[in-house]
């Protein structure tokens, strides 16, 4: 059931990477603790985004069945639900792009178009919205601020999860430095 974001409460963008490997784990109460911890309350959440990618792993209609039934007992989906809440999504995802690109250009090449549209959302909402990632890489500093990380072991492999914050200072001295930059070019 897709839901729009309430200024009330904490929430987290859980993104593919994460939802995929706490469906491996099966029992995320390691992590929703430590998360717990840090923030207080939150309600877990994922984008239409997060939905599609997920969905288009299943190999067949019973897979797909029920990759659709743990993201719907899971996850609550983030609704845009005004014409205006999109656009301003978009503006804000397209100007961290171009920050991204032009001020940070290592981090560039790892970040997909929902990891923009994600932080797009945390640039929107930076008082009660968060991001948990396995990706690390795909949210650079000094844009996104690193509030807590561990490791989890996954199938043999030791994993770093890490949850985000939109960190505005950060983001407005690249913007206006990308904007000078921009401006000697015109």
């Amino acid at each position: 059931m897709s839901q729009a974001i309430s200024i009330e409460k904490n929430w987290i963008i859980f993104d593919t990477c994460t939802v995929s490997k706490i469906s491996i784990i099966g029992n995320a109460t390691s992590i929703i603790e430590s998360i717990s911890n840090q923030i207080g309350p939150f309600t877990a959440v994922i984008t239409p985004l997060v939905r599609f990618e997920f969905l288009r792993k299943a190999n067949s209609k019973s897979e797909f069945e029920k990759f659709r039934d743990y993201l719907t007992k899971t996850y609550t989906e983030i609704d845009l639900v005004s014409k205006e809440d999109r656009y301003d999504i978009h503006r804000l995802s397209s100007e961290l792009a171009c920050v991204c690109r032009y001020a940070i250009p290592n981090h560039y090449k790892h970040i997909d178009m929902t990891d923009f549209i994600h932080g797009g959302l945390l640039r929107r909402y930076p008082r009660n919205l968060f991001l948990l990632t396995f990706d690390i890489n795909d949210f650079p500093d000094p844009i996104f601020e690193l509030l807590h990380h561990e490791s989890i072991k996954i199938n043999k492999n030791l994993e770093i999860w890490a949850l985000y914050k939109f960190n505005k200072g950060g983001f407005d001295n690249l913007y206006n430095k990308f904007k000078k930059r921009s401006r000697k070019f015109n």
